[in-house]
């Protein structure tokens, strides 16, 4: 026990005491100060130290150390000498980045983690780190105000979203329906100018709508595609809950801002028409909103290299749905635009639960099957449909290729903004020169290259070295 207090203390000034019980191995400094220590240990053979000694019987190692080769591992997994002459001690230095024996993560990983929450939280959500005795305290409130801001942040952005979407969709469709000349009560020929004008208003609110949030909120606006998300594992039960309240919250509000800014009454209401009956309405709306969550699975759930361009293809979903739909259903596809303009208007129908329970019911039957698809990795199917023959790669200074660049979900990331935490002097090249300022090591690393292409195009002539074989 005396022997291993004597090795703590000979431990060098740069090795980290943080966790100075199992360090990583592998990782260690020299320390000249141990030789002491090493022949105290020679002359000591009932020592239990990580030192190696000559006192053990010739062929029979030291139960601590493992005879490898010629070198011995002591049990911190250093290398150390074995020679019979005074060896020059390993002393194995903590890992800064590896767990220690509890499990736990070292203080540079937690701090960086830290400061990462830190920088996304604004000045009046900071924590005072003085308030917390325990570090892991510290994060876990750091966690847990981080939650609170991006899930108000999606509140308010899915709310905002929505009552712009059904906002410009129910003016336009206020407008189509107002300009009808055709009365239609029983499977009389529709206005397809209106139909068409109309249709045309829902789809591309949608898309650039979805557009213009899908990176704040994911650009929902749906309960029924919020449920379908949730079932398949994209978002939690809070999420699912304090989204949906949005969204509705959102079609209300938009159908009032309707029916306040536009001359009359908002007429947007989604009522059976053309002798449509109950049952007929409700597949119809069933099959309409399974076309439209499909696509956004496909398109904006599946990860690929379109899908930048899901918002589109979602809108043109709609748009497909709406042609079909208006005149029989009136095209609702979702519970919030269905519920908006009965809510400023007042009226409701005894079939209005058709508009509810067909899109809820769409959601769960699309979700089982997408799950199906993953389940059975339908990429298989049809390899290759996302394969690029280019491939983005890292070059060194000389025009190496060191490196393939990959890609991974957002999902994967602990953190949506990193920082690398730097020394004070880390990467910089201090300049003799009282003329220049110091650069940076890939600063340094181009200049080099760059004044050797430079004389390697000069001719120095006949007599003159060639460039690089001094």
């Amino acid at each position: 026990m005396s022997s291993s207090a004597d090795n703590d203390q000979a431990l060098s000034p740069t090795t980290n005491l943080t966790n100075p019980k199992f360090p990583a191995a592998g990782t260690g400094v020299y320390d000249t100060a141990a030789e002491q220590a090493a022949k105290k240990q020679h002359e000591q053979p009932g020592s239990t130290d990580t030192a190696v000694t000559n006192d053990a019987p010739k062929g029979i190692p030291n139960d601590g150390d493992k005879q490898l080769g010629g070198m011995a591992t002591a049990p911190t997994g250093a290398p150390v000498n074995t020679g019979s002459k005074d060896p020059r001690q390993m002393v194995g230095q903590p890992s800064l980045f590896s767990a220690n024996e509890d499990g736990e993560r070292p203080a540079m990983v937690e701090r960086a983690e830290s400061v990462m929450i830190e920088e996304q939280l604004p000045a009046f959500m900071q924590v005072d780190e003085k308030q917390h005795k325990h570090r892991h305290h510290y994060r876990a409130e750091l966690r847990r105000r981080l939650q609170i801001k991006n899930n108000a942040i999606a509140f308010v952005s899915e709310f905002v979203g929505t009552v712009l979407f059904l906002f410009f969709a129910f003016g336009i469709a206020t407008q189509a329906t107002n300009s009808q000349t055709t009365a239609s009560p029983d499977f009389g020929q529709p206005n397809l100018q209106a139909l068409l004008y109309s249709s045309l208003g829902f789809g591309f609110s949608l898309a650039v709508n979805a557009w213009t949030f899908y990176r704040v909120s994911g650009g929902l606006f749906n309960p029924a595609v919020t449920l379908a998300l949730f079932l398949t594992g994209t978002l939690g039960w809070f999420q699912l809950i304090h989204l949906t309240i949005a969204q509705f919250l959102g079609g209300i509000a938009a159908a009032a801002l309707t029916a306040g800014i536009l001359p009359g009454n908002v007429n947007a209401r989604t009522t059976l028409a053309n002798g449509t009956t109950v049952a007929q309405g409700f597949f119809l709306e069933f099959f309409l909103t399974a076309q439209l969550i499909l696509a956004i699975f496909l398109l904006a759930a599946e990860k690929h290299r379109g899908t930048f361009l899901a918002p589109v293809g979602i809108g043109l979903a709609l748009f497909l749905a709406e042609l079909l739909g208006t005149n029989y259903t009136g095209g609702s596809l979702n519970p919030a635009r269905t519920l908006g303009p009965n809510v400023v208007r007042g009226e409701f129908n005894g079939y209005d639960w058709i508009y509810w329970i067909a899109p809820y019911a769409a959601a769960i039957i699309t979700s089982g099957f997408y799950t199906l698809l993953k389940y059975f990795q339908y990429e298989s199917a049809n390899i290759g449909q996302d394969a690029d023959d280019s491939r983005q790669v890292f070059k060194d200074a000389y025009g190496n290729v060191i490196g393939v660049l990959e890609t991974m979900a957002a999902s994967e990331f602990a953190f949506v903004k990193q920082t690398a935490m730097r020394s004070d002097n880390e990467g910089t090249v201090v300049s003799n020169s009282s003329m220049s300022n110091g650069i940076t090591a890939a600063q340094a690393v181009k200049k080099s290259r760059e004044d050797k292409e430079k004389a390697a195009a000069i001719d120095l002539g006949p007599n003159s070295v060639p460039n690089g074989t001094a």
